[in-house]
Parts: C-alpha cells; structure tokens; sequence
C-alpha cells in the first residue's frame, strides 16, 4: 500500500476580510496566526425526565475567527480601517478564509471585527489579536 504524501504551508491560508487581503504578517515565528472556534453550535439536544430526548437543529450560528499579526504588520492599518468603517456604517462585511493547500474554506457575506485588539508594549515587539464575528458561514473542513 502507497503512502501519501501532502504539503503543509501556513503562508497558503489567505484571508479576505470585506474585499482586502489580509497576507502579510503571520503571528510569531512558528506560531499561530489564525484560529477558527465554534461559540455556537448547529445542534442541541433536550432529554426528559421519562428518558426521551429530542434532539434539535438551532437557528444561525456564529464563528468565531482571530487572526494574530506582529505588532509591526501593516495589515493592522487594513484592519483597522476596516473597523473604523463598519463602526461608521453601522455595515456588515464579507469576509472568507482558505487553505491554498487543502480543501479548507469558509466564506460569510456578514462579518464584523468585535473590537480593537488589546496592546501590550516591552522590549520585543508582541502581535495583536483581531476578533472577527462570522455569521453562518458556508464552512468546510477538509484535508489536503
């Protein structure tokens, strides 16, 4: 039997966050730079005191996306503008996410950033941490 073989790059993963690129800037050094949760969920479940349980669809879910750029990144002035805008317009955004490698997507045409990162200054140069809320986004999870 063959063995597989894939390539793993995290520089392939692109983000596009109401139209612009976010594509420089990937965290720290061998760290993370994006992270994808789930604060709500597709499916619930309701048991009974007899011992049935139903279980049940919800209704739109969230995701919940962070993407951590060096403090030094010029993508955080894109962001930022980004923010300033929707907190202007009051306006959701689209917003997708892909892997370039793999079959990894998701796309929403209603995100918006949830604040502005928190900061912390020292010696070395930290990264910050943009929060974008996703509203039901067509997702797939997919290998490579």
């Amino acid at each position: 039997m063959t063995e597989r073989s894939t390539v793993w790059a995290s520089q392939r993963w692109s983000v596009l966050a109401a139209g612009v690129s976010i594509a420089s800037g990937r965290g720290e050094e061998d760290g993370e730079f994006l992270r994808i949760e789930k604060p709500t969920k597709k499916f619930g479940y309701k048991g009974s005191g007899s011992g049935e349980g139903t279980f049940f669809r919800r209704g739109a879910s969230l995701t919940q996306v962070t993407i951590v750029l060096p403090q030094t990144s010029a993508e955080n002035d894109k962001l930022y503008a980004i923010f300033k805008a929707q907190e202007l317009a009051d306006v959701p955004f689209p917003f997708a996410v892909a892997d370039g490698f793999g079959n990894s997507k998701q796309a929403s045409d209603s995100a918006m950033i949830e604040d502005l990162p928190d900061e912390t200054v020292s010696v070395e140069p930290g990264t910050l941490e943009w929060v974008f809320l996703v509203h039901d986004p067509l997702r797939q999870v997919g290998g490579h």
